[in-house]
């Protein structure tokens, strides 16, 4: 018997005791003056816990907070962002003014991270591809990204620790943003249930924005589809202050449409997020990143620990847990052609040609063969379009710029030093 069962037993003994009295004390009063009866009543079986600031705290998995092969790094923001009018790289200007499209606080959502303390620290614009020592995350096998989760207070529900039950709603968005900004959703109202048996889920609406592998010019606003089950829970444990559950994955199978990567079930620790939400996924270009499909980064596409926290002021993990080091997986040898950075690299909106020899994947592909620099932030090279990394590409009219100017002053200086030298005239000159 747990020390909150033993007092609820207690109080029961209590109200019985002041009941069965009720009568006498009455009579007693009524001699004296007008007495007034008392009544206590807690209903028998009552183990219910009614939840009013409930915390949710989840990071999603580990490639929500990885280095990205290109546009610097996946991160999570508070609220659900704007249109950002396209699939581009965000820019500083897109974490400032009233329509930021990043942001670290929103309402009772907020975005945060370990810290080099061993704490918690809000998660900022400009270390959103940092963890908690200052390192630069990368898209390396395994690296453990930033640790970023996402915390949202103010849940409300009820939670029967007898019947080991719970059902917390939270008000609320989280946008989720893969490749720097190319692609982005998010999830609203998430809501938590658990079965007597355990089981459970977290479910939310899903919503975003939409583009494709092969063409980044593809951009379209998602109808909100609620009610997706984003995490399917096993083994649950409520405890007396909160609880803390690693979502179900490992053998969770799941169908995808032949226009995306298949899921991989011959690799060690495969499986998937549920079916729904992956099918959510589908949608705006990062199913792949949700199952295992046989890429160097499988091992970070497991879920993270969720936790529940029946207090927001007293949440649940007071500091960040250890992490634990990714093992890359069995299929997950880096792509043919990996490259240290993409061509272009040099400053935002650079151009330039890709490298020959370098074979060209899905845009939006699990494993890209161009990696991105580490923690360099770019806008998409002019040749990115309809692709993301095409194996070559027509220079534009702006690559071209700097090639004719270049050349006009070469064939000038040789001209002036013909006609100095004699070899040169004018045509029609005298001899």
């Amino acid at each position: 018997m747990t020390a909150r069962t033993a007092a609820r037993a207690g109080l029961r003994a209590l109200a019985a005791a002041v009941l069965a009295l009720g009568p006498v004390l009455a009579l007693a009063g009524a001699a004296a003056a007008d007495g007034v009866t008392v009544v206590v009543d807690i209903p028998d079986g009552d183990s219910e816990l009614r939840v009013t600031d409930a915390q949710l705290r989840w990071g999603l998995n580990a490639e929500t907070g990885s280095g990205a092969f290109f546009g610097g790094c996946n991160f999570l923001s508070a609220g659900a962002a704007g249109d950002a009018g396209g699939a581009r790289v965000w820019s500083d200007a897109d974490a400032t003014g009233p329509g930021a499209l990043f942001r670290t606080r929103d309402g009772a959502v907020r975005i945060e991270k370990p810290d080099a303390d061993g704490g918690w620290q809000d998660l900022t614009w400009p270390d959103r591809c940092q963890d908690g020592t200052g390192r630069t995350v990368t898209s390396d096998g395994g690296d453990l990204g930033t640790g970023v989760v996402a915390v949202i207070d103010g849940g409300e529900g009820t939670v029967d620790l007898d019947a080991g039950t719970a059902r917390i709603q939270w008000r609320g968005s989280v946008t989720v943003v893969f490749y720097g900004g190319l692609t982005y959703w998010w999830l609203t109202d998430p809501m938590l249930v658990i079965e007597p048996d355990g089981t459970g889920t977290l479910t939310a609406t899903i919503g975003g924005y939409g583009t494709s592998m092969d063409d980044l010019t593809r951009w379209e606003r998602l109808s909100p589809v609620p009610d997706v089950v984003i995490a399917t829970l096993s083994g649950v444990e409520l405890g007396e202050t909160g609880m803390a559950t690693v979502p179900v994955f490992d053998g969770v199978q799941v169908q995808v449409p032949d226009s995306v990567q298949p899921q991989r079930r011959d690799v060690e620790g495969w499986g998937s997020f549920p079916q729904e939400f992956v099918d959510a996924q589908v949608r705006t270009g990062q199913a792949a990143y949700w199952y295992t499909s046989g890429g160097l980064r499988d091992s970070a596409k497991t879920p993270t620990t969720m936790w529940v926290s029946y207090e927001a002021s007293t949440p649940l993990p007071s500091t960040p847990p250890p992490p634990s080091t990714p093992e890359p997986s069995a299929g997950g040898a880096p792509a043919p052609g990996t490259a240290d950075g993409f061509p272009g690299s040099s400053g935002a909106g650079a151009g330039g040609v890709p490298p020959s020899g370098i074979s060209t994947p899905p845009v939006l592909a699990d494993e890209p063969t161009l990696q991105a620099p580490t923690g360099q932030l770019v806008s998409a090279p002019t040749w990115l379009a309809p692709g993301l990394i095409p194996s070559a590409a027509p220079a534009t009219s702006n690559d071209l710029l700097p090639l004719g100017v270049a050349g006009v002053l070469g064939l000038s200086s040789i001209a002036l030093v013909g006609f100095r030298s004699g070899w040169l005239v004018l045509p029609f000159s005298s001899p």
